[in-house]
């Protein structure tokens, strides 16, 4: 990879050159989260002729105006999200990765205790010419309780219009809901808890994670998700049963 940067009064240009692309890892026949068909790894094609070794590109620019930070890139080369069908015999599914184009704009804007923020994509090359974008608010609340705890309060909605050829997604027509705590203590305790609810057919995936140093070398960290009222034709299907919560203890040296 080669990267330029470029830092001016008018903003910050970088520009990324790649090659040495690498495929999707997913999980097996006995992993999770898993597709309904086992991913077939040895048999992705591409749309390239050059393979894993075809050239990227990417270039970005970013500044900040006031209260607003703001981003915007075009990237050529591979797709990092494969289109999955299934194989001859229906037993698996292969991999195709196409070469994309796809041009983004972030935004963010920062009023007091309050963030607005905005990102969007547009993508040619995976069927039809199709648009993606997440919008919403974080505010948080300072010293909740007369405590030394901050409450970060979160909604996002999201929206995605590719058709049924490209990589499906889940976020088609969502709305997204949670907190943030964090009790800025010692240990540095923090957790994170989410509900993304599907608009379209009320499909229910909730999100919990937290963590919390013990003593100077141990960690705990706790991840769970739960899906709820999961619709058929929805590609939440694949994890109806596959609701989980860990426990992940971890010591440094």
């Amino acid at each position: 990879m080669v990267n330029a940067s470029l830092q001016q009064d008018w903003g910050r240009l970088d520009f990324y050159l790649m090659t040495g692309f690498r495929k999707r890892t997913f999980p097996g026949t006995e992993g999770r989260l898993r597709t309904a068909l086992p991913v077939d790894e040895s048999s992705a094609e591409f749309d390239s002729d050059l393979k894993e070794w075809q050239p990227e590109i990417l270039a970005r620019y970013s500044h900040f105006i006031d209260d607003w930070d703001i981003g915007f890139y075009y990237f050529y080369g591979t797709s990092r999200e494969p289109v999955l069908t299934p194989n001859v015999d229906g037993t698996a599914l292969r991999q195709r990765y196409d070469l994309i184009q796809q041009v983004a704009l972030d935004l963010q804007l920062t009023r007091d205790a309050t963030l607005y923020k905005f990102e969007g994509i547009l993508r040619k090359g995976q069927g039809h010419v199709f648009g993606a974008y997440v919008a919403g608010l974080e505010h948080t609340l300072f010293r909740v309780f007369d405590s030394n705890a901050d409450l970060g309060l979160l909604a996002e909605y999201l929206y995605d219009d590719r058709d049924e050829i490209s990589y499906p997604t889940i976020y088609d027509n969502d709305l997204f809901v949670g907190t943030r705590l964090g009790l800025n203590d010692v240990q540095d305790t923090s957790a994170l808890f989410g509900l993304l609810v599907d608009l379209n057919n009320d499909s229910k995936t909730l999100r919990l994670e937290a963590e919390r140093r013990i003593g100077d070398w141990w960690k705990v960290e706790l991840e769970s998700q739960w899906f709820a009222n999961i619709d058929h034709n929805d590609p939440l299907w694949n994890f109806e049963k596959d609701n989980f919560l860990t426990i992940t203890i971890k010591r440094s040296f």
